[in-house]
């Protein structure tokens, strides 16, 4: 059988459950952009021109194997409703919930169908289309949705979820994951980053929400990476989690070196020095990733990310 050259095929081959030639370099790279298009972040969010050229210049400078097409913490929350307040620093955070309860939150919303056309989301779905031809057969198209969890948490406000809650708010994740599978999206990070103490059984409630959103990405055979970054996931709640297939790549801080019995990426907190010696300390394990938790920072040095970047890589190219 031939071997898969390209990003893309790879991922296919992943998606397929068969084992990747090499780990894909996919570290979260999305507001460095604004910097190299010379745009403030928040003009950068609503410029699809500027987000593909800039992931243009992410993929030939730094020779990536998937770059990030979007990456907004809040824009579900802000499709829906939710206000979002905008500070000259390029920050962004929730300044007031829409709803009083989950059923005030089913009735705005409405049509899931409609999910697709509010706010940002043509956005994305114009950047994914927009790289797609620009990048033809290179790099993997990334992008993120809200995981169940954080997002019940951003719409009710708190952290006490309304019952019901999080069933609905993966009917919303299903459907956004499906409308950006469908336009090309290649890896959908799946992003949980408000999460409670997961016991066993909260966590097989998790898993059966989870397994409709990875079942339909996976049905676009795109590859869904449950990306997990909550401060207060424990060693406890990481150790039940990782004791499951999910049917997905799990990234969490910690999971390298464990016997997990689905795939799992290698987690960098950065491109520091020294990061091609880590990397290679953990691709005994077979990983399927290596990749960021979060968006590199946009201060970061271009050309010494490159260097560092590029060494990575060469780690890799050697294990395959």
């Amino acid at each position: 059988m031939t071997e898969p050259t390209t990003p893309r095929r790879m991922v296919k081959a992943l998606v397929r459950g068969e084992a990747p030639s090499r780990p894909l370099l996919a570290p979260i790279i999305f507001s460095l952009g604004a910097r190299l298009e010379n745009v403030a972040f928040n003009d950068f969010l609503r410029n699809p021109t500027k987000i593909a050229n800039a992931m243009r210049q992410v993929r030939r400078g730094l020779k990536v194997d998937a770059v990030t097409c979007y990456w907004d913490p809040l824009l579900e929350a802000e499709a829906l409703g939710c206000k979002v307040a905008e500070t000259t620093d390029g920050g962004r955070s929730l300044s007031g919930v829409a709803f009083s309860d989950v059923d005030d939150l089913r009735a705005k919303v409405g049509d899931l169908e409609a999910v697709a056309t509010k706010g940002r989301v043509p956005l994305v779905v114009d950047v994914l289309r927009r790289l797609k031809t620009m990048l033809p057969g290179e790099p993997a198209l990334m992008v993120r949705v809200t995981g169940p969890y954080t997002l019940a948490s951003q719409l009710a406000g708190s952290e006490q979820l309304w019952p019901g809650i999080v069933e609905f708010t993966a009917e919303i994740v299903t459907k956004l994951a499906s409308t950006l599978a469908e336009a090309g999206a290649d890896v959908v990070l799946i992003a949980e980053e408000t999460l409670p103490e997961i016991t066993t059984d909260l966590c097989d409630q998790w898993s059966g929400l989870l397994s409709t959103v990875v079942n339909v990405v996976r049905f676009y055979d795109a590859l869904p990476v449950l990306l997990l970054n909550s401060p207060f996931f424990s060693s406890q709640s990481l150790a039940t989690v990782l004791g499951r297939d999910w049917g997905c790549v799990v990234c969490a801080a910690g999971c390298e070196g464990t016997k997990a019995p689905g795939p799992f990426a290698v987690v960098l907190p950065d491109f520091e020095e020294g990061i091609a010696q880590r990397v290679t300390g953990s691709l005994s394990d077979r990983p399927a990733l290596v990749t960021t938790l979060a968006d590199l920072s946009p201060s970061v040095d271009f050309k010494q990310l490159a260097t560092a970047v590029d060494a990575v890589a060469g780690v890799l190219r050697t294990a395959a």
